[in-house]
């Protein structure tokens, strides 16, 4: 019974041991998935104050177009700073569309290991069950 209890003990003590290991990665995973976030969320912020500089620009080219009657330059400088603009939206969506896919990839990459983690818990409670069920069994072969 002692060497059962003994063997229980270190048992229940490695699960508690995987399980602290697992919370530690979990927490570890949540705080560079936050960083990711607000990574991102400051990306938006300056893709939206250099959306709101252009358009500035915009404007003043197109004040500069009315003042000095250049309708072509002005079209053209319009019509690259537009193509800049669109160039950097792209570049920022494919930014972002590999960030959602490394994103995924870790969300996955969690969810096997929470299956693995129920998939340890479920043996260390078989593991568990079969030691109960030797010590009842020695228990009643002594009596």
């Amino acid at each position: 019974e002692e060497r059962l209890a003994r063997e229980e003990a270190e048992v229940t003590r490695q699960l508690q041991e995987e399980k602290d290991n697992l919370a530690r990665k979990a927490v570890e995973t949540a705080r560079r998935l936050q960083e990711e976030n607000d990574r991102l969320a400051k990306v938006a912020e300056a893709v939206e104050a250099e959306e709101e500089l252009e358009r500035e620009r915009l404007a003043e080219v197109s004040r500069v177009k009315v003042q000095l009657e250049e309708e072509e330059r002005l079209a053209r400088e319009e019509a690259e700073v537009t193509r800049q603009l669109q160039e950097e939206k792209d570049n920022l969506a494919r930014k972002a569309v590999e960030t959602a896919r490394r994103l995924q990839e870790e969300n996955d990459r969690l969810a096997k290991v929470a299956e693995a983690v129920e998939a340890e818990e479920e043996l260390e409670r078989e593991r568990l069950a079969e030691v109960s069920r030797v010590k009842v069994q020695l228990e009643e072969e002594e009596r």
